[in-house]
């Protein structure tokens, strides 16, 4: 008598598969960025776990110098250690290379694409097309060819809520502890993970489930970020969760809460991150609401285009006015966003469900987040929409007649391509400014260090990490003093950066970079801003790309720095 396999083992297999797939595919486009330059606020990371390797109870133990002064590291760092932990163990074993480090932040790439398409399976009937909507967007591959935090907690995140969801199912008390556990574990990675707790919370009171089942799991996150803030207060005279949240509202405040361009560049952020926004407006509204979305769109690429000074009143850039190209991606971008924003409350409206309640809250509170309580607006605070933005977008082609039948499975694969070619060349763009950093540091230093005396720099990000590697040292504006002939190297697209006066200071060299041809993803210039929305009001720029530029300067005097500044 012969047996057949469960159905429900057949269910598996394929679920096991198509995630596979995923992974295979996130991974694919990932491993050419193996040998990203260490980038941006990538050092930090670092810094911390190689300190951890020799002190691992005291993470934040020693000084860094990130804004032109040297401080403890509790100071300039404002995301937590998990991250860092994670990369000291990986470099334990295969060391702080950067293919070794960027190969293993695939991983939690893999993890969060993976966890969309099973979280997608429990709310939509097209999981796949969710996974991928998130992945190939600039927002998710950027994301993950850096070392810093954002992954990993999203990874967390959203396995955190399919455990969460599936002990509720279940009435396990083992599952509900364990998805409190990852929600511990993602805020501790970055505290935007703290927002798991008011949003689950929502959610089981939402299905109507008994407070006894699931207040308990909820009790633990709670206990051990309370633990984090006892044990950095006894140890740093701060507490760092509290420390951080601090620093985002004092820096608000200290640039004046405009409401209306706050929501304006997060509403643009989002749909520019997450381009699949607008690239399937067409295929999950009405022709009637398109026809608005579009007639919108064209008035305000006008009114931007026709009176360039009109946007700089709400979209402040760094160049200081608005140019013609980003007339044209600002409303495009900006649709995106406001049209994925409305797809969430016509969800809610629709589905009256526990998950369009998930959903909608989900998304609105990092948008909320990204653009009125973070220090500034930014690719990173934007990634936990991209998920999210997924799974709403295949719901909404699960009720769009129009793409019943065989068209549906055609259709759907359109935007797919044109955003991911839009997301791999955003994302070489960033591959290209990260790696104009490392090269300018190695020839400028290579050039000049065999002048004699110390070799100084200015500025930060990884420019910082491969000077510092080289063996050059950062300015102190309080306490370095400069003898003459000293040579000090200092990168114009970066922060925290002093002008030289020809007074004071001999011009030897200027050395400049172009990153990539069209895409810019920081440049003041451009108005790219990807990491920070002081740089710019779009989060990538396409249009004309301006040259990375570093200066050599030579002190023709013995200089104390700290009168020099004052």
């Amino acid at each position: 008598m012969g047996f057949s396999k469960p159905q429900n083992t057949k269910r598996f297999s394929g679920t096991a598969l198509r995630a596979l797939f995923i992974g295979a595919f996130l991974a694919a486009i990932l491993l050419p960025f193996s040998d990203k330059a260490f980038h941006m606020d990538d050092p930090m990371y670092i810094w911390a776990a190689k300190h951890i390797l020799s002190d691992p109870v005291n993470f934040y133990g020693f000084n860094v110098n990130w804004f032109g002064i040297e401080t403890p590291m509790p100071y300039a760092m404002k995301n937590p250690p998990l991250v860092s932990y994670y990369i000291a163990f990986v470099a334990s074993i295969f060391g702080f290379g950067e293919k070794a480090i960027h190969t293993a932040m695939i991983i939690p790439a893999v993890a969060a694409g993976t966890g969309t398409f099973v979280l997608a399976k429990r709310l939509c009937s097209m999981p796949i097309t969710a996974a991928l909507i998130c992945i190939v967007t600039p927002v998710f591959v950027i994301s993950s060819s850096t070392v810093m935090c954002d992954t990993l907690m999203l990874a967390l995140w959203i396995w955190a809520i399919i455990l969460w969801m599936e002990g509720l199912d279940r009435d396990s008390h083992f599952l509900l502890l364990a998805a409190g556990l990852l929600i511990a574990m993602s805020a501790l990675t970055k505290y935007f993970g703290i927002s798991l707790i008011p949003l689950l919370t929502v959610y089981s009171v939402f299905r109507k489930k008994t407070p006894v089942l699931w207040v308990p799991a909820m009790i633990l996150p709670v206990l051990v970020l309370a633990g984090y803030q006892i044990a950095t207060e006894t140890m740093y005279g701060r507490g760092l969760l509290f420390d951080a949240a601090d620093y985002a509202g004092n820096l608000r405040g200290e640039s004046g809460m405009q409401y209306l361009k706050n929501g304006l560049n997060g509403i643009t952020f989002l749909g520019g991150c997450v381009i699949t926004t607008v690239l399937y407006i067409p295929l999950i509204w009405s022709r009637r609401v398109l026809f608005i979305f579009l007639v919108l769109t064209i008035v305000a690429v006008i009114l931007l285009w026709i009176s360039k000074d009109a946007g700089t009143v709400v979209f402040a850039s760094g160049a200081g006015s608005l140019d013609r190209h980003l007339a044209i991606e600002i409303p495009v971008f900006a649709a995106g966003g406001a049209g994925i924003l409305a797809l969430s409350v016509r969800d809610l409206i629709r589905r009256r469900d526990s998950g369009s309640v998930l959903i909608m809250l989900w998304l609105t509170g990092t948008f909320v987040f990204a653009g009125f309580m973070n220090w500034t607006t930014s690719g990173r605070a934007i990634l936990p929409a991209a998920p999210v933005a997924g799974i709403l977008i295949a719901r909404a082609m699960e009720e769009n007649r129009a793409l019943e039948g065989g068209l549906r499975n055609y259709l759907r694969f359109f935007p797919l391509a044109a955003a991911l070619l839009i997301t791999l060349i955003t994302a070489w763009a960033d591959y290209g400014f990260a790696d104009s950093a490392r090269g300018a540091a190695e020839q400028i230093y290579s050039r000049h260090s065999g002048r004699g005396g110390v070799f100084w720099f200015q500025g930060h990000w990884g420019f910082q990490y491969y000077m510092e590697s080289l063996g050059a040292k950062s300015v102190d504006w309080k306490r370095s003093s400069i003898s003459r002939g000293e040579v000090i190297a200092t990168p114009l697209t970066n922060t925290n950066v002093q002008s030289l006066p020809d007074s004071i200071f001999t011009r030897m060299e200027e050395v400049e970079s172009t990153p990539s041809s069209r895409f810019s993803t920081v440049s003041a210039e451009a108005g790219a801003g990807f990491y920070s929305s002081n740089w710019g009001p779009v989060p990538y720029s396409i249009g004309p790309v301006f040259k990375d530029r570093y200066m050599v300067d030579s002190a023709k005097t013995d200089l104390d720095l700290k009168s020099f500044r004052e």
